[in-house]
């Protein structure tokens, strides 16, 4: 026999309460969160400082009486590099001043570049030109207390600040709020 519209409403009854089975659940996993998140930040830690001595080895750290020379004389472009809302954020310099030169629209505000897809394109372009090439220093991340990022550390900058994504847009959860910012 099929039910009326008018009978489907109203609360449903369940048999056994569904709360009760989560309870347990969080007894466990909330003490067992705490001792994973640490590990997870000691390794996102570790992973981002063997990154920074490859960049040292190779030349492409920045050292920070360059790169105060640089902001007071106002030369160049620093770079902020997303691979996601949760990090790390890296930032690069470069002598070049990519807001005059790129051939697509640079993307100001990390947000933008993460959340914004009309931004891929200057992206990719300034990822594969800059960061993924020789042509920009590394001067600061996210999750290597030393080396942070020069706003960071209170230092005012009077150059170009363009963001770039390079993380995946497949696994990248759209947040309609935050773009309309």
């Amino acid at each position: 026999m099929k039910r009326s519209p008018d009978d489907r409403r109203g609360p449903r009854e369940i048999p056994f309460p569904i709360s009760l089975l989560f309870i347990p659940l969080l007894l466990v996993a909330y003490p067992l969160s705490i001792p994973v998140s640490r590990i997870m930040r000691i390794y996102h830690r570790r992973k981002e400082r063997r990154f920074v001595q490859e960049m040292k080895r190779l030349g492409r750290v920045m050292g920070e009486q360059d790169l105060s020379a640089a902001l007071q004389d106002g030369r160049g472009t620093l770079i902020e590099e997303w691979s996601g809302t949760k990090g790390p954020i890296r930032s690069w310099w470069t002598e070049d001043n990519i807001t005059s030169i790129a051939p697509f629209r640079p993307t100001r505000r990390g947000l933008d570049a993460v959340f914004g897809e009309e931004n891929d394109e200057f992206s990719s372009w300034c990822a594969e030109k800059y960061i993924d090439n020789v042509n920009a220093r590394l001067v600061g991340t996210s999750y290597v207390p030393e080396l942070l990022d020069p706003r960071a550390r209170g230092i005012t900058i009077a150059i170009p600040v363009v963001a770039v994504y390079k993380g995946s847009r497949k696994r990248q959860h759209r947040n309609p709020s935050i773009e309309n910012h």
